[in-house]
């Protein structure tokens, strides 16, 4: 693997098939969740395989994520949530 980040173990439970990886891009991307992190996580816990899959979620969903509260909503949408209204 070309990154030089391991995996945890929580990582490696959540990308069992790839040993904790994210490789649906060119370089795989070790998967740093902990058991604390969200069932359905977006990186916000510093994962960045999980940020990555979140933002391609966000991009092609067209969700705007530029302001506090559109993150929020982009990520309720993302684990399938109701949005609830501000």
């Amino acid at each position: 693997m070309t990154n030089s980040t391991a995996p945890t173990d929580e990582g490696k439970r959540r990308y069992p098939e790839t040993g904790g990886y994210l490789t649906a891009f060119v370089d795989p991307i070790a998967c740093t969740c902990q058991p604390t992190c969200q069932p359905i996580c977006t990186g916000e816990c510093g994962c960045e395989a999980c940020g990555v899959l979140f933002a391609e979620f966000c991009d092609e969903a067209g969700c705007a994520a530029e302001t506090e509260s559109e993150l929020e909503r982009a990520r309720w949408r993302y684990r399938g949530e109701p949005i609830e209204p501000r």
